[in-house]
């Protein structure tokens, strides 16, 4: 069984190391450059006169959410939901809740998790909207994709948009992990690869330089462009993995400043994001001896043990 095991994986090993040879990020680099398919720029650090002119010295607000679970399998456990909205200048709100399936009408084990979801993204929007109304910062960094709250909860996503640009709060959602497949989509169509599974996290891989970003100046139709947001790769760490960035549309105008207020707020002996996120990650996270006391404290023995104690809890080893 082991022999078997390791030959699937130097088979594994030999693949993905021949595709990624594959790939000449510098001619690739150089050639969405000169086709202007992309623009590519280079973003600065802020001295402490530009980070207050760019936060109109108010300060920088990180919204974040974070679940953990009790119990064993659908429908039989038991949610612990928080977010967190996190102001460098003192601000904060947290929001918590309780999610069951058992409490919800019935649903199949894919519409529960749809819904799990997206009651998360409604509580780290009502973060974001506690933040546009009680605090003065104009920056809202969401930890995470902007697509993702129009995905999961699309009136709530129209609610916070409609709030933002009335009281003119600039929302940026930015990512760790780019899943997205847009410039590879647009060089195999342009015969510059040929690979139709390429993802931009591999093309992206150490092909930009610290303190560069990246956009797309040829637009292709993508969920992202139809839900009004503009996204931006880039690397502004050492790690040579891209983050992605996104902004509102009709805020786009204002990305150059605030990019460069991430990459100054980013470490470069970090995984590439703004310490900020890192910050209001920790408040959020929910532990497991949290979650356990607040099972202990308010339910009955007997209905944890009918509904939500899985056997393996029961384990002697």
């Amino acid at each position: 069984m082991f022999d078997e095991l390791k030959k699937k994986l130097e088979n594994l090993n030999s693949i993905l190391k021949d595709k990624n040879k594959g790939l000449d990020r510098n001619n690739i680099k150089e050639y969405l450059i000169k086709n202007d398919i992309a623009t590519i720029k280079k973003s600065k650090k802020l001295n402490e006169q530009e980070l207050r002119a760019v936060s109109c010295d108010k300060g920088v607000v990180a919204v974040d959410g974070s679940i953990n679970n009790f119990g064993g399998l659908y429908p039989h456990y038991i949610s612990l939901i928080r977010a967190v909205a996190l102001c460098t200048k003192g601000y904060k709100a947290e929001y918590e809740d309780i999610y069951t399936p058992l409490l919800e009408e019935n649903m199949t084990q894919d519409e529960d998790a749809i819904k799990r979801r997206a009651t998360m993204s409604k509580m780290e929007i009502k973060a974001a909207m506690d933040a546009i109304n009680n605090c003065e910062a104009n920056i809202i960094f969401m930890d995470g994709s902007l697509l993702h709250y129009k995905i999961d909860c699309p009136y709530e996503w129209d609610e916070l948009k409609k709030s933002a640009l009335y009281k003119n709060k600039i929302i940026v959602g930015i990512t760790e992990e780019v899943k997205t497949k847009d410039i590879g989509e647009i060089l195999i169509k342009d015969g510059q690869l040929y690979d139709e599974f390429i993802y931009d996290r591999e093309i992206l891989f150490n092909m930009l330089s610290e303190g560069e970003y990246l956009y797309l100046k040829k637009e292709i139709k993508t969920r992202k462009k139809d839900s009004g947001i503009k996204s931006f790769y880039a690397r502004f760490s050492d790690d040579p993995q891209a983050i992605g960035i996104d902004f509102l549309k009709e805020q786009e105008a204002v990305s150059e400043g605030i990019l460069s207020l991430i990459y100054t707020l980013t470490f470069s002996k970090s995984r590439g994001i703004p310490y900020l996120i890192d910050l209001v990650d920790v408040e959020t996270k929910v532990t497991d001896e949290k979650l356990k006391a607040l099972i202990d404290g308010y339910l009955d023995k007997e209905v944890v043990e009918v509904y939500f104690n899985p056997k393996r809890n029961k384990r002697g080893y």
